[in-house]
């Protein structure tokens, strides 16, 4: 099982090793709080969570132990003292989070060894997996020409002189409707993709070397430029349709010009992780 933590600048704690060992079972614990009127349940709702976090070091001298320990530090205070969260890993899922808390040297029958109770504190406790679908332009096809009259040459335009749309399947492996982010490669102008028969359409002009990114969970939708610069697009989006609208689970159809690139980043988001061997 992979188990690490990775602090926000991509430091990485190796959590079953060896030397470290993170007994994870314990902050897999969670409850949902209910929100209540009039006596009544009318949803449910999780925010912050504090959680104990159980890790053993062990080693065969005290340099390597302090070592060990003095890595651990470092990389888990960057993120507390930068305010700015690392992500456990168990397998494919993330938790978003700070480690914070200290460890403690101490000797056991010859060998460095030492468990300390640490803390976890999350203001977003679910476990999340990313998968990321990526749709390329298609190469516009060669326009076909037939006399019609002589000397006078039409091209055939198929589907009614609609332009051809591209179509692939997305599919969503989470059991319900998931956030994304979605980034579209310019040129492009006035983007539309339609998922699952809704339409994401935001009326502006992507060129070469610019990019859209849509982001359902913060509900953005921000034009990046060459040279980095960022454009509020927000008040571009299409009104008639959200452009926020959450992923369905399953397959899903997805439709575009084909004109332009389109990467969808979906995230699976659960109270734990999903088990496998």
């Amino acid at each position: 099982m992979d188990i690490f933590y990775e602090n926000h600048i991509g430091e990485r704690i190796d959590l079953n090793s060896e030397n470290i060992i993170l007994q994870y079972q314990e902050f897999f614990n969670y409850s949902w709080d209910a929100t209540i009127r009039n006596r009544k349940i009318k949803g449910f709702k999780r925010d912050s969570a504090t959680l104990p976090v159980t890790v053993a070091v062990t080693a065969e001298t005290e340099d390597e132990y302090l070592q060990i320990i003095e890595e651990f530090y470092r990389i888990t205070e960057k993120d507390i003292l930068a305010v700015a969260p690392g992500k456990l890993y168990i397998n494919e899922y993330y938790l978003r989070c700070y480690i914070s808390g200290d460890i403690k040297q101490d000797a056991f029958k010859g060998i460095l060894f030492q468990i300390k109770n640490l803390t976890l504190v999350t203001d977003y406790p679910f476990w999340i997996k990313e998968t990321t679908y990526q749709y390329l332009s298609e190469p516009l096809e060669a326009v076909k020409y037939t006399d019609l009259e002589a000397g006078i040459m039409f091209p055939e335009f198929p589907f009614d002189f609609a332009p051809v749309r591209g179509e692939k399947i997305l599919e969503n492996p989470s059991f319900t409707d998931s956030n994304f982010i979605m980034t579209i490669y310019g040129f492009a102008e006035g983007p539309q993709v339609s998922i699952a028969g809704h339409p994401y359409r935001v009326e502006t002009t992507i060129y070469e070397g610019e990019r859209l990114v849509i982001d359902s969970k913060k509900g953005t939708a921000k034009k990046i430029g060459r040279l980095g610069e960022v454009v509020d697009c927000y008040n571009a989006r299409q009104k008639d349709y959200s452009i926020f609208k959450k992923i369905p689970a399953g397959l899903n159809v997805f439709q575009w010009s084909g004109g332009f690139g389109v990467d969808i980043t979906l995230f699976d988001e659960r109270s734990e992780p999903k088990w496998s061997l």
